[in-house]
């Protein structure tokens, strides 16, 4: 029945190009999120043929910007098509901004932070961009720019805009809050990254959009991973379909790094070799190896180097770092020094462990922070300087506490007490005891909003706020609601005692 009025729909458009122009992108969106790529990319393919014969550059642009995002093109490619229009397009414009935002994403294969950052602000500059793509594809270009470029807050302002704008048109959209999700856990808020995770994946089911159930899956196994909660990561992989192999689409690449870094999470280095070293394979062969979002080589080193290869770790790290040195972010430098000094060892190895710490001491990358503070104390210990790597591993834990991070937290801990350090007994405290459902309420109950707002915006029952909000009291010690905003301010105040 559906097809046959999909049907209709499709030569009806024919009849009317004005009509498919005006629906191209919307329907195209549909079909493709629905799991239908091929009618979609032909529709917008025709609409494209339909805007260049009425003369409309502005809104041929935005059409070709739609299909080269929707089918992922190479950057080459992608390059290519629009500079058809080069000269013809006002940059302040519909096209122009997406033209940037495009453009913004490509500069990390192979531009600088500086003029990527230049790019998304470009095309986010007046604040329209959000209004004029509600279904969030061409934003998440801009966005992801800003977060890897290590601009967060204003990754925040931007990302904070679109879930707003989804909950104004009475939809939680899976991909508002997934790109929330990604900012939260670059940030070190696990729990906040959790929830906004979880609730982007019952939304994708929801709308029944498969498109969106990877990248989804992609954000929430890293945050499950990075919380230390493997056998969960782990059944997410098996839930969403993604534990066997995977089909060679750049929508997937995001899926297939989750999975590699769970696997390296799990001392299944065999397999984390495999899925990091296919995924920079296939990297390499769309044009988006230099990219800074997912540095395969620098993860994989880790694992070649547990397997005895070391050699061959150097080389795939040595080449992120080439990439993440051009890009110029600290946090894509500072995560390629750490896998080259794992895969180096010896003093060479301290000094790119230390290096990596000190690029991060005013980061906003929080948990990228604890990794490095991790591994050199880690380091330092194997290596008999004992003293020296206690400051690193207190840093570390009390950092890993405030993250949420509990695997990172405990690998920290137990590296403190084979230190020499006497520590007490690990186990979460206050906050930390929060699950994401639960924080995520307490924060909007501390905002001021009532249980009714609060369950409107999460799209839950009064009665499962107040029994989240009744389980978080009892947690934090508290009695009242006027006392939440000071017992989840200590979370960032500092953790207990470590020794």
């Amino acid at each position: 029945m559906l097809d046959a009025i999909a049907a209709d729909v499709f030569a009806e458009l024919d009849r009317d190009p004005r009509l498919l122009t005006s629906w191209a992108v919307e329907l195209a969106s549909w079909l493709w999120f629905g799991g239908r790529p091929e009618q979609a990319t032909a529709l917008l393919e025709r609409a494209i043929d339909a805007a260049e014969r009425e003369g409309d550059v502005d809104l041929a642009v935005q059409l070709e910007t739609q299909l080269i995002m929707f089918v992922q093109m190479r950057p080459r490619e992608g390059q290519a098509r629009l500079s058809r229009y080069r000269g013809r397009l006002a940059p302040d414009s519909t096209g122009g901004r997406l033209a940037a935002a495009l453009g913004a994403r490509w500069a990390m294969a192979d531009g600088s932070a500086e003029a990527a950052v230049e790019l998304a602000r470009q095309a986010l500059r007046d604040g329209r961009f959000v209004a004029e793509h509600p279904e969030l594809l061409a934003l998440s270009q801009a966005v992801l720019t800003l977060l890897f470029a290590d601009r967060l807050d204003e990754a925040q302002t931007v990302t904070d805009q679109a879930v707003a704008a989804s909950r104004r048109r009475g939809e939680a959209h899976a991909a508002a809050l997934c790109m929330r999700a990604w900012l939260a856990l670059a940030r070190g808020d696990l729990m906040a990254a959790d929830a906004d995770a979880h609730q982007a994946m019952d939304v994708a089911r929801m709308r029944g959009f498969v498109a969106e159930f990877p990248l989804v899956a992609a954000v929430l196994i890293e945050v499950l991973t990075a919380r230390g909660e493997l056998c969960e990561a782990e059944a997410a992989l098996s839930a969403n379909g993604i534990a066997g192999p995977l089909p060679e689409t750049n929508w997937l690449s995001a899926t297939l790094f989750a999975r590699g870094r769970l696997r390296l999470a799990q001392g299944r280095n065999e397999e984390a070799v495999e899925d990091l070293v296919e995924l920079g394979r296939r990297l390499e062969q769309w044009g988006l190896d230099g990219m800074p979002i997912m540095q395969a080589g620098a993860h994989a080193a880790f694992a070649l180097a547990a397997l005895g290869e070391a050699e061959r770790g150097r080389e795939l790290a040595e080449a992120d770092l080439v990439h993440a040195r051009r890009w110029g972010a600290p946090t894509a430098i500072a995560r390629a020094l750490r896998g080259l000094g794992a895969a180096t060892g010896g003093a060479g190895g301290l000094a790119l462990l230390a290096e990596a710490a000190v690029l991060l001491e005013a980061s906003p990358a929080r948990l990228e922070r604890v990794h490095a503070l991790c591994d050199l104390g880690a380091a330092l210990r194997r290596a008999n300087h004992r003293a020296d790597a206690r400051e690193p591993l207190r840093g570390a834990l009390e950092l890993a506490r405030r993250c949420g991070a509990a695997g990172l937290a405990k690998r920290a801990h137990d590296e403190l007490q084979a230190s020499g350090e006497k520590v007490r007994r690990y186990t979460p405290f206050g906050v930390d005891a929060l699950t994401p459902s639960e924080r995520r309420v307490s924060e909007l109950a501390a905002s001021g909003l009532t249980n009714r707002q609060i369950a409107q915006s999460l799209f839950l029952t009064v009665k499962t706020i107040e029994a989240h909000l009744s389980a978080a009291y009892d947690k934090l010690g508290i009695r009242s609601r006027q006392q939440l905003a000071d017992a989840l301010g200590e979370r960032a105040g500092g953790s207990p005692p470590v020794s």
